[in-house]
């Protein structure tokens, strides 16, 4: 393999940036239906440890304080029949519940799993006290390649995934959540 090839990123993380570009858009033109503050970050560093969300986490910022629950679309892109996977889903009590309806009303077959431990950002805010969910659309053998490129994305899953995290932030985020610490997952070798 080229290790001088241009790695594009497209699902990784690329389409993550877009659905969160587009939820962001959802809730401006909601905005007077948000109870409390929705807080829009993208993250670097994961592949190296989770570095950028570890940062937030560790700088505490006033917002985080109180947080009802993190939101973590990372490799959106690739949904294929219709199914979105949304880890972390044992959290909290509460997202049963939210979650079947966001996925009703944005015509997504999701499957919800899961504890909040994980290789991507929403791990540090969970071992720090928030509820979260992780919104995935699957591996696929393009992951960290040159060959994750835009021609491969399914842009409607994309708007589809957006569309699921904007129903959870109407639908939560005037709510509180019953945080649940699992034990962590035991690595075997």
């Amino acid at each position: 393999p080229d290790s001088n090839a241009a790695h594009l990123g497209a699902d990784d993380n690329a389409s993550g940036v877009g659905a969160l570009l587009e939820v962001a858009k959802q809730l401006t033109d909601a905005k007077a239906t948000l109870p409390r503050d929705v807080v829009f970050v993208a993250f670097s560093g994961e592949e190296t440890g989770v570095l950028g969300s570890s940062a937030l986490v560790l700088a505490k910022p006033a917002w985080l304080e109180g947080a009802w629950g993190m939101l973590n679309l990372d490799m959106v892109g690739r949904l294929r029949a219709n199914r979105l996977q949304l880890l972390g889903s044992e959290s909290a009590l509460e997202w049963k519940g939210l979650v079947d309806a966001a996925c009703l009303k944005a015509r997504v077959d999701c499957e919800p799993s899961g504890d909040g431990y994980g290789p991507s950002d929403h791990m540090p805010f969970y071992t720090a006290g928030v509820p979260v969910l992780h919104l995935f659309s699957g591996a696929h053998s393009d992951y960290h390649k040159p060959s994750d490129t835009p021609d491969t994305l399914n842009y409607t899953g994309v708007a589809e995934a957006a569309q699921v995290v904007t129903e959870l932030a109407l639908s939560a985020s005037g709510g509180s959540f019953t945080y649940q610490k699992l034990a962590a997952p035991v690595r075997g070798d």
